[in-house]
């Protein structure tokens, strides 16, 4: 697992931090929630089963989204940023959808 990333300080010196700065902070609680997903299905078997098929998933898409995030806030080429934001964009979206349902079947709903 990655821990959070510390981009946040980097984000404040570019010249566009705001879309950016949020792409930061989705990644990190993206992952947050990942990790915590990840500790309760020690004690639910259940949890456990579904996250054995999807944590793969969601790692790699995690690992994609952390490094889109990473070259956006190193790389100044307008069309390079575009297409990293809308990928990363599509991976928040996804991982969204997938932690969330993790975190229902967590809840017992």
């Amino acid at each position: 697992m990655r821990a959070p990333t510390t981009n946040r300080r980097l984000v404040q010196q570019t010249n566009n931090p705001d879309g950016l700065e949020h792409m930061c902070i989705a990644a990190d609680l993206l992952q947050k929630m990942f990790s915590e997903l990840c500790a309760i299905a020690a004690d639910d078997a259940d949890l456990t089963r579904v996250l054995s098929y999807s944590a793969p998933g969601i790692q790699c898409r995690l690992r994609r989204l952390h490094e889109s995030v990473d070259v956006l806030v190193t790389v100044h080429d307008p069309v390079t940023n575009l297409a990293l934001m809308r990928r990363a964009t599509t991976l928040i979206s996804w991982l969204w959808s997938e932690i969330d349902e993790l975190a229902l079947l967590a809840a017992g709903e």
